[in-house]
């Protein structure tokens, strides 16, 4: 994991509810998972599953658990998945600033700098265009060390400068810490570039910010004595190498009466002034528990290789050739060890993201034919249905002939038995003619006419 991320990552511990009850959450996954990395990822896998947390929480939660174990391939992959479903959705901008943040801080880590530039730049045009001051900060400085890497120092050192003076003058202690930090990587680069100068105003700059945060109530004690530690071991070494010897006297004083001077590390941090002040002896002694507690852990690694180096140093100068030359075979066997276990571990890790896309392609394959099969039981479904509906269609309309038929068979036998009637009325009126004929009416006709006329008169 990144310096960068580790600060901001020690930061929401620090004012984390580590009383929750709930196990499936962000706040106790983020509790656990530097002592117990392999149970948050599989808290992580059970919250998937039990869809007891979204899915791109889930990945980013994943990434940060493979940032701590150093497997940086798998913290990109999955820090990437949070980002495109971010990106795809829309719904969450500020998850999606903080994943860009992310992939730029783990590709400048994996030294693919111009990717974690791409980055970068995408992240903050997001970030000012949701107005956050802090993410702002951490992508220039990003940039900042990308173009230091790529070789543009000075533009780096701009960059720098830009981040640092947007953080400059803010009062809350996120951002105060933020600044320390960056004064500290800012004063490593330039001692490394030899501007020792330069390097002294700004671990001034520092020490005068951390003057400032004392007092406050939410700035704790452990995190200040480590930041002077931190500051005064870099200003006591600048100091002598600028030829003032006792301003660099009173800083490594400074230095011992911190907490921090009394741990290993801060021994091992010791020694680069030990080393220009000709304290040979002194380097091996504070190198000793150092590289002791190294043994205890894991020998094979990088800072164990620089405590071997700065014994190298002081046997050189002490003239003890036999040690150095005993030194030099155990670190050539460190290194070998290291680049084989390197090996090893990226074959693991890349198997390991073999295993996940393959799972992700069977379940996209499952999900696939779960699709398939949906939609035939739906199309199946509807031609049934269809189907039901025409043989209802065609029984209303059977039932409807049937009614008509009832109807017309009803009428035309009406009128086949008023036909029928007819026929024998017309038969017996013929009958009744033919045998006793009707008198004739045309004689009584004009006399009914002459009565009609006298009464005219």
């Amino acid at each position: 994991m990144s310096p960068l991320v580790r600060l901001s990552v020690s930061i929401c511990l620090a004012s984390g509810d580590k009383g929750t009850k709930d196990i499936y959450t962000e706040q106790y996954i983020t509790d656990i998972y530097m002592d117990e990395p392999k149970r948050a990822l599989q808290l992580l896998d059970e919250a998937e599953t039990k869809q007891a947390l979204p899915i791109y929480m889930v990945d980013d939660l994943r990434s940060m658990v493979y940032s701590y174990l150093y497997q940086d391939k798998s913290a990109f992959h999955y820090a990437r998945r949070a980002y495109v479903h971010d990106s795809i959705s829309g719904n969450h901008p500020d998850h999606l600033l903080k994943m860009t943040i992310t992939l730029a801080d783990i590709s400048h880590t994996l030294s693919e700098y111009k990717e974690s530039n791409r980055y970068a730049v995408e992240g903050l045009e997001l970030a000012r265009r949701l107005d956050d001051r802090q993410s702002e900060c951490k992508l220039l400085f990003c940039m900042g060390e990308n173009k230091w890497m790529l070789s543009l120092k000075e533009e780096g050192y701009e960059l720098f400068d830009k981040a640092i003076a947007l953080l400059d003058g803010r009062k809350d202690k996120l951002s105060k810490s933020m600044l320390s930090y960056f004064y500290g990587v800012k004063m490593g680069y330039l001692i490394n570039d030899n501007r020792l100068e330069d390097a002294l105003q700004v671990g001034l700059q520092r020490e005068k910010l951390l003057d400032g945060m004392k007092g406050n109530p939410e700035v704790r004690e452990a995190f200040l004595d480590q930041q002077y530690g931190y500051v005064y071991s870099k200003l006591s070494r600048i100091c002598h190498l600028l030829g003032d010897v006792e301003r660099g006297k009173e800083y490594h004083k400074k230095y011992q009466s911190t907490h921090a001077y009394n741990t290993p590390a801060g021994k091992r941090d010791a020694t680069p002034y030990l080393l220009v002040t000709k304290q040979y002896q002194a380097v091996l002694d504070h190198c000793r528990d150092f590289k002791e507690l190294m043994r205890r852990q894991d020998t094979l690694n990088i800072q164990y290789v620089g405590v071997l180096q700065r014994e190298i140093d002081a046997y050189l100068a002490l003239k003890d050739y036999e040690k150095v030359a005993a030194l030099r075979a155990s670190i050539l066997s460190i290194t070998d060890s290291i680049y084989r276990r390197d090996k090893t571990n990226v074959a693991l890790e890349l198997d390991n993201l073999y295993e996940v896309n393959e799972k992700e392609a069977r379940i996209a394959e499952q999900a696939f034919q779960l699709t398939i099969r949906t939609i035939t039981l739906v199309f199946i479904l509807c031609i049934s249905l269809l189907s039901l509906f025409f043989l209802w269609r065609m029984w209303v309309q059977n039932r409807k002939i049937k009614r008509k038929n009832q109807v017309l068979v009803e009428r035309i036998n009406e009128q086949m038995s008023m036909q029928t009637e007819m026929n024998r009325l017309r038969a017996d009126a013929e009958r009744v003619s033919e045998d006793q004929p009707f008198p004739e009416t045309e004689q009584t006709e004009p006399e009914a006419s002459d009565g009609n006329e006298e009464e005219a008169r």
